[in-house]
């Protein structure tokens, strides 16, 4: 086996991350954030007037990565107008609010107008709405 090998290997035992990891590793927690309808559909479980325009949009995306999961949905992005009807918000937030998120790095965009959380992003996502309920 050649080096290279070697450290593809290891890469691949230790380091990848699989969407269904992270969402178990954070299950308990997120399920104190968010729940699904029938449908699939997030049910907020918090009071989102304490979540900034950032905050529950982030809510709907991790709603919808479980729901996928779950089977309930068959893909964990959420459409802007889906996004845009689920959080209640002036217009044009939605949009500010993704570019920032897709800057930063914890949503992706596989095709115009479709966002999901991005599942090596899992963890800080429920940490950070943890600590913006807190205040």
């Amino acid at each position: 086996m050649t080096e290279k090998q070697q450290l593809r290997d290891w890469i691949n035992a230790n380091m990848s991350t699989e969407t269904v990891d992270e969402l178990d590793k954070w299950k308990e927690k997120a399920a104190t954030l968010v729940g699904l309808g029938p449908t699939g559909n997030v049910v907020i479980k918090v009071d989102g007037s304490k979540l900034d325009a950032t905050d529950q949009v982030l809510l709907q995306l991790l709603g919808r990565a479980y729901a996928e999961v779950g089977g309930k949905v068959e893909n964990p992005s959420m459409s802007n107008s889906e996004l845009k009807a689920a959080v209640p918000v002036p217009p044009g937030t939605i949009d500010r609010v993704l570019l920032e998120l897709r800057r930063n790095h914890i949503v992706d965009s596989r095709a115009r107008g479709e966002n999901r959380l991005i599942p090596s992003r899992v963890g800080d996502v429920v940490s950070r709405l943890s600590r913006s309920l807190e205040e």
